[in-house]
């Protein structure tokens, strides 16, 4: 695995974790929210002790005091909505830098299939390759909605341990290769099996250079040992160099703010 790029997803997972933190604060009004949650409060309480006393008068003066509650309320939900999309909008461009840049994705090997007598095929020329495993993966899709996925595995030079497993999804579709050992030079044969509805077929080939980080613990219940993929290491990271920040952040938010307020006074 390349080391260099799993220092960078890290540190794309902290400056994002960083601006996160950040933009909720210039958005999100602090004073805005404690107001409406002490209004909130103090409205149940009282609507609590009228209802106990069957008392209507005070009851209806509780939906009055909601009913003035609701603009202040309306303001909260819609600064948490722009906060939302803002967090949103920049999470999809940190994702997109991260798999744009992606050495593991990059180097894929992209086929499109063609029909045979009875299955569909595609092949390659391998060379320079390094003793160890490659996945194939065969997509199949009616227009440009994926119908069918499925993965086999083959080997260069001896047959070497795998860092993942093979998944499948959708209809039932069949992929093996000619052989299940090559070595350089050799021309990968790739097959799978018809699909009804399927108007197209693409093959993949990586040659398993999976981004993978372990961890220095077991996660409990999820039993995560390994993280495999770019975008969880990225979003792994993200949410645990938030926690971290997110005190950090508010207490210099909070004296930057007071310091302000000094100012003005």
């Amino acid at each position: 695995m390349d080391t260099t790029f799993l220092y960078i997803v890290t540190g794309l997972a902290l400056v994002y974790a960083l601006s996160i933190r950040i933009v909720q604060n210039f958005l999100m009004d602090k004073k805005l929210v404690k107001e409406v949650q002490e209004d909130s409060k103090r409205i149940n309480e009282f609507y609590k002790e009228a209802m106990k006393s069957n008392d209507k008068a005070r009851i209806d003066e509780a939906a009055k005091m909601n009913e003035t509650l609701m603009p202040k309320m309306q303001k909260m939900l819609f600064g948490q909505m722009k906060m939302m999309f803002a967090t949103i909008l920049v999470f999809l461009a940190f994702s997109w830098i991260i798999g744009h840049i992606d050495p593991t994705v990059n180097d894929d090997i992209m086929m499109n299939m063609t029909a045979g007598a009875s299955n569909q095929h595609s092949s390659f020329i391998l060379n320079n390759a390094s003793t160890g495993f490659w996945y194939v993966t065969v997509k199949a899709y009616n227009g440009d909605n994926e119908i069918a996925f499925n993965q086999t595995v083959f080997y260069v030079n001896q047959k070497t341990d795998q860092i993942i497993w093979e998944q499948t999804r959708g209809q039932g579709m069949t992929v093996s290769t000619s052989k299940e050992v090559y070595s350089n030079g050799d021309s990968v044969e790739i097959f799978a099996s018809d699909v009804p509805e399927a108007t197209r077929y693409v093959a993949i080939a990586d040659h398993g250079n999976r981004f993978y980080m372990d961890l220095p613990f077991t996660i409990p219940i999820l039993n995560l040992k390994r993280i495999y993929d770019a975008q969880s290491w990225f979003i792994f990271s993200a949410v645990i160099l938030g926690l971290i920040l997110t005190p950090i952040v508010s207490f210099i938010m909070n004296k930057f703010q007071k310091q302000n307020e000094g100012v003005q006074q």
